[in-house]
């Protein structure tokens, strides 16, 4: 018997905890990465690549027009007016 099957047949149960842990935890990684870069646009699953001015929203090559880009502006404002407000504080002072 060499000595990696002894290691592998005597691991601690610790361990083999530890590596399906180690594979939740990656794959849960992986999916919030992709949940975070996504494209704002429902149902589309292509990784947003350009953001929307004055939003925290992300969209894809396909959605990159000022029709699409108008949409998410509203929706944002309305879904959430106080971070709207704040990112879109420069505009006004700009203006004056």
């Amino acid at each position: 018997m060499s000595i990696w099957n002894w290691l592998f047949v005597n691991q601690p149960t610790w361990v083999s905890n530890l590596s399906n842990l180690t594979s939740i935890t990656v794959f849960g990684a992986v999916i919030g990465l992709y949940k975070r870069f996504n494209c704002n646009q429902p149902r589309c699953w292509r990784i947003g690549h350009h953001k929307v001015e004055g939003t925290t929203y992300r969209t894809c090559s396909k959605h990159t027009t000022l029709e699409f880009h108008t949409a998410l502006q509203k929706k944002h404002e309305k879904e959430r007016p106080e971070q709207h407000k704040f990112l879109n504080q420069h505009k006004k002072s700009e203006a004056l």
